[in-house]
């Protein structure tokens, strides 16, 4: 957050050597339009992208071996917030600098993401990143049953999780479920050990999968709605006393 008269940030990107091909995005939040200036790891400024009342603007920037695609758009068609999509191809390895600013006199919120885990390499990260606000789409909307993961033995939550809220706080993750170190059977007829937020989606999914299986079985279709699954998840989630719910890290809790 950005509060006059203190209204411009720089965000730091080291780059790595793998890493040539990638996108990054820049969400800002309404009213107030960002500006962005593009700093190369050599000092050298690449480009100044000033905001004004075009709805829409695409430029392609050569600089060496390399070329920055940027696409802004004031108002993007579904969030109705402003979105600047930077698509580097070939880009050169070092620390960039995003120095970004907002519209004169106005708060200013803005987020930037990379790709997620798998698509980069652990070597291109930003400096200083906030962990909150990176639970990808579609779990940042808001009718989804959202899952994170956490170790089931010590209660301590996984460190690949995504958080929450999302930008426009809405309370994500919906809930917590066992994600780290679970059995599961491999094609090679063997039973391994095996961590991610999808063991923990699949945890969930099969006691959603039993909860309408009863609501089916007594013929009440009160239960058969992802409304009342996932009210049923939140209200009878576990909750520690000394934290506060719904929670960026737990949600409404965990399940047990």
């Amino acid at each position: 957050m950005l509060t006059p008269p203190f209204n411009s940030d720089t965000v730091y990107l080291n780059v790595g050597k793998e890493d040539k091909n990638f996108t990054a995005e820049m969400w800002g939040v309404l009213p107030s339009l960002l500006n962005v200036r593009l700093i190369a790891p050599n000092g050298e400024i690449i480009y100044d992208l000033k905001s004004d009342f075009a709805s829409q603007r695409n430029v392609s920037i050569m600089y060496h071996d390399m070329v920055v695609f940027i696409d802004s758009y004031n108002s993007e068609a579904y969030s109705e917030q402003q979105l600047i999509m930077f698509r580097f191809r070939n880009i050169t390895d070092g620390v960039w600098q995003f120095i970004v600013s907002g519209t004169d006199n106005l708060e200013t919120e803005f987020h930037m993401w990379l790709p997620i885990r798998n698509f980069i390499s652990e070597e291109t990260f930003f400096y200083n990143a906030d962990p909150y606000t990176t639970i990808s789409g579609p779990g940042n909307a808001d009718f989804p049953i959202t899952i994170s993961a956490y170790e089931p033995v010590n209660i301590t939550l996984a460190p690949f999780t995504g958080r929450g809220f999302t930008s426009m706080n809405l309370p994500k993750p919906t809930i917590t479920a066992p994600g780290i170190n679970l059995l599961a059977p491999t094609i090679h007829n063997t039973i391994i050990p095996i961590s991610g937020t999808c063991l923990a989606v699949a945890y969930a999914a099969g006691i959603c999968a039993g909860l309408l299986e009863e609501g089916l079985s007594q013929n009440d279709s009160r239960f058969v709605t992802t409304a009342a699954i996932k009210n049923n998840l939140m209200i009878n989630a576990v909750r520690r006393r000394d934290m506060k719910y719904p929670n960026r890290d737990w949600g409404y809790g965990y399940i047990q």
